[in-house]
């Protein structure tokens, strides 16, 4: 593929000078037979000639897809200058003339009928005197390919000087809160790849790692909703991987960017990207540090038979962050290359929180009683990821070989000690209190190894491989009571937890093109063995299922601007670890979390159909249905008032709606991008603590607006906002919130040097609450993470744009399910 895409660079970058004489009215003999070919196919043949009409033999004719880029014919012209391309498809072609005395030329043959006749004349000028191009190719902003959806960055006028998480807000169904997540809509904890290698960092280095990274050096981004069977199986989220450009040109390059941002309090953070390419031999690193400082409130509101009991709390999280990665590549000869990555991140966050519990007794207004809990948690996090992978091609059609190893490391400790005490009304403590402290830690190593292989065909293309890993997860819990200054462990409330898996995976898919239509098909089977031990309950759980996930994708172009497609997958989510854990952890005396050793993976139908018309409008209908899916539920004891959060497979689900996606430019000045979707959720739930039923519709609009406010470019301002209506989401019903963000950049130095300036959730809007009705009890839940802020950044990109080669990952389901 890297081959392809390397090919396709190299040939835009050519000079054009084309003048082409096409007849598709009617059949018309080709240059050497005299004859249409066999039914079903086509003819594109031709005559090369220079200025003054005389013939050129000997010129080099190369024919692409231009879909794909794939090589599909060669041809030499011969003493008359005449060529022919026989059995060739009704699709669009890039068709690459060289010789030597002449300027290369590049052409786009747009869905061939019955038999094409050229006349192309090349052009001996130097490229700086040609002014006249009658023959050109561009690629459009969006395109529709049968398994993903394509923003091509570079057409995109408002993304100049801008970042690539910027332009991620441009992408077809894409969703960007703020600096907080990254949704596909209609999905949920979607997964991010640079060059199909997963960014495996928390949300927060994620951001970071995006603002560094300058649009400019993106070629596209895939939004892949229904992932294929090449991807694991695993999560029901969607996939959205960012293309790098990948140019020939030897040197350094590279990018730092910097950011202050004031909230309640101020943040920083920084970093960089360094490219270097010498011969055979490709660098890349990258690092981001940051401190950040984020205030943020919330609470719960219970009603129990007798009582209720309002929670208000408020919490300040101090963190620094380090994350950085180093690979390099050699390519061992024409046809093979390895590799090896290292990755390493490392994060301090503590967290100290204040909550004010106050109980009114059934038909009182004022409260009877106050309990005050004091927390204070420092978490250290750090994890180490080494990953080696190997290519080898067989041949220039695509027909190749890629292999990867991955080791991954991950490492979390707590420290956590929380306080409370009770008061009377007036302020008077009642004596009972309540002092501990306890200590946790998780270790997780995953090993896996991967092997694919692509066999592009004439006929069709396949590709099959195969996936093997091992997971080894251990846990514990120290909990300690404080009793005059001295802290005793508490052998009930501490446990040990190992839980090991172990998964191998085989798949296999084909695709065709015929005509208008595109076809293709994978299929993947993937059996797991599991294993939790309980060494404080000596209680071991074992389990070993074995799925099979297909998919479907069909697509058809009615015109080169109109594309309808339809697409089928099944998909698996597996529990985190910490999910499996039976042991309670709990954050306060009347609050706790339960794991559940027995949870089962959820599985999930996804159905989509989509339809394109240019780079104006996308419109997606789409259907989810979940099976034997599972949550966390927070059940309230009515004579206690302890709340347990436990996790269960309790629910079916079942969501669909349409996805409208329209992008404008009424004038050169503004380019607008729209995002509406209504859909309708059903949850049904087993679980007799919740309702039986809960449904509803709802919908999103979002508007992203870029002005230009100067003829160089360089001054841009952005006006965003989106609404969320009310929904169902799982069990629970969530409010409607929204935000509107402003925002400015200046691009200097022939566009190498910007400055921006943002402000995010203007009014304070972006707060969630969610109505729950649990164990026959009402509640309320709000929060609002200090969403508000006022942000400045710089960045400044320099040297050369270095070669970006395609990284090669084999363990990115398992390292997702430590968050």
């Amino acid at each position: 593929m890297l081959i392809r895409y390397v090919i396709l660079c190299l040939i835009f970058l050519l000079p054009v000078n084309i003048s082409a004489q096409q007849h598709t009215s009617a059949p018309i003999p080709s240059a050497t037979t005299g004859r249409v070919d066999t039914i079903g196919t086509y003819v594109l043949s031709g005559k090369i000639v220079d200025k003054e009409g005389k013939t050129i033999p000997d010129a080099s004719l190369l024919l692409f897809r231009l879909a794909d880029s794939t090589l599909l014919k060669t041809a030499i012209s011969n003493t008359n200058g005449a060529f022919q391309f026989p059995d060739l498809k009704n699709e669009t072609l890039l068709l690459k003339i060289s010789h030597l005395a002449y300027k290369d030329t590049v052409m786009t043959i747009h869905h061939i009928s019955n038999a094409q006749y050229l006349r192309i004349i090349l052009d001996t000028q130097r490229s700086t005197e040609l002014n006249g191009v009658t023959v050109t190719s561009r690629k459009p902003l969006i395109e529709r390919k049968i398994d993903r959806t394509v923003l091509n960055v570079e057409n995109s006028v408002s993304l100049a000087g801008s970042s690539a998480l910027d332009a991620l807000k441009k992408a077809p169904g894409v969703r960007v809160s703020g600096e907080t997540s990254i949704d596909i809509i209609g999905k949920s904890n979607v997964q991010v790849m640079i060059n199909n290698r997963l960014i495996q960092v928390s949300a927060a280095d994620l951001m970071n790692i995006l603002k560094a990274m300058p649009a400019s050096d993106l070629d596209r981004i895939e939004v892949i909703t229904n992932p294929p069977a090449q991807y694991d199986a695993a999560g029901n989220a969607g996939l959205i991987n960012i293309v790098t450009k990948k140019n020939r040109v030897a040197g350094a390059s590279g990018s730092i960017q910097g950011t202050y941002r004031q909230a309640v309090f101020p943040s920083f953070d920084g970093g960089g990207t360094f490219n270097y390419l010498q011969g055979k031999w490709s660098m890349m690193a990258t690092a981001n540090a940051g401190k950040q400082l984020n205030y943020g409130v919330g609470g719960n509101d219970i009603s129990y038979p007798t009582a209720r009991w309002k929670n208000e709390a408020d919490h300040v999280t101090s963190s620094r962050q380090f994350n950085g990665s180093l690979s390099i590549d050699r390519e061992l000869n024409s046809r093979q290359l390895i590799g090896i990555k290292y990755t390493a991140t490392n994060g301090w966050t503590t967290t100290t929180s204040g909550t004010d519990t106050r109980i009114f007794n059934a038909g009182k207004s004022s409260p009877d009683s106050l309990i005050a809990t004091n927390n204070y948690t420092p978490v250290d996090t750090r994890s180490q990821d080494v990953n080696f992978y190997f290519e080898h091609k067989f041949d220039s059609t695509g027909k190749r070989l890629t292999a990867a190893a991955d080791y991954f490391f991950y490492d979390k400790g707590l420290d956590q000690t929380f306080t409370s005490y009770n008061y009377f009304p007036q302020g008077v403590k009642t004596g009972d209190s309540s002092l501990a402290r306890s200590r946790a830690g998780q270790i997780i190593q995953v090993y896996t190894g991967q092997i694919d292989v692509v066999l592009p065909f004439k006929w069709m293309e396949m590709s099959f491989g195969g996936k093997a890993t091992f997971i080894d997860n251990s846990s514990y819990t120290d909990y300690y009571q404080v009793a005059n200054g001295n802290a005793y462990y508490d052998s009930s409330r501490s446990n040990a937890f190992d839980y090991t898996e172990k998964t191998q995976a085989l798949y296999f898919s084909t695709s065709k093109r015929w005509n208008k239509w595109e076809f293709q098909a994978g299929l993947r089977g993937e059996f797991t063995q599991t294993k939790g031990m309980s060494v404080t309950y000596q209680q071991t759980t074992n389990n070993s299922y074995f799925r099979l996930f297909p998919t479907l994708y069909m697509l058809y172009r009615q015109q080169e601007d109109q594309v309808y497609g339809f697409s089928y997958g099944r998909r698996i989510s597996r529990p985190g670890y910490a999910r499996l854990n039976p042991f309670r952890w709990y954050a306060s005396p009347f609050s706790y979390v339960e794991g559940n050793p027995f949870l089962q993976p959820a599985y999930s139908n996804n159905f989509e159909l989509k339809y394109d018309y240019k780079d104006l409008l996308s419109s997606q209908l789409y259907l989810n249905i979940r099976n034997n899916g599972f949550d966390q539920i927070g059940i309230p004891d009515p004579i206690t008032k302890i709340t347990g959060v436990v996790q269960r497979n309790f629910l079916q689900g079942y969501s669909y709606g349409i996805i409208e996606s329209l992008n404008l430019m009424p004038v050169d000045w503004l380019e607008s991008y729209n995002q509406v979707q209504v859909y309708h959720n059903l949850t049904l739930s087993s679980d007799p603590n919740t309702q039986s039923s809960i449904g509803g519709w709802s919908a999103y609009l979002s508007s992203d607006n870029t002005i230009t406010c100067n003829k160089q470019g360089t001054l841009l301002a952005n006006v965003s906002c989106w609404y969320q209506f009310p929904e169902v989401d799982g069990v629970d019903r969530v409010g409607a919130y929204y935000s509107l963000d402003l925002s400015a950049r200046i691009l200097m130095f022939r566009k190498r040097f910007t400055v921006a300036v943002q402000a995010t959730d203007l009014l304070k809007t972006n707060k969630v609450v969610i109505h729950s009705w649990t164990n026959g009890m009402p509640q309320v839940y709000d929060s609002y993470p200090g969403n508000r802020t006022i942000r400045v950044s710089m960045a400044y990109r320099f040297g050369n744009k270095g070669k970006t080669r395609k990284q090669h990952e084999s363990n990115t389901e398992e390292k997702n399910r430590t968050n």
